[in-house]
């Protein structure tokens, strides 16, 4: 698994990219190895907690190892 990190990314599985981020996931600067991908982007991390709060309205559960 190889994909490009700029910033703060949020890192999906490509199947939970395409399912629910669809416009990102079409678009040239969403990073994509087949297996993973980064569907959005944000330049802070207040921005990048906005995204993971709105993935979560959307049933996405956050994982950390």
């Amino acid at each position: 698994m190889a994909i490009r990190i700029e910033c703060y990314e949020l890192i999906t599985p490509s199947r939970i990219g395409e399912l629910y981020f669809p416009k990102q996931y079409a678009d040239e600067w969403c990073w994509n190895d087949g297996a993973i991908c980064t569907p959005m982007s944000a330049m802070n991390r207040w921005d990048m907690d906005a995204i993971v709060e709105d993935c979560m309205k959307l049933g996405l559960k956050r994982y950390r190892e």
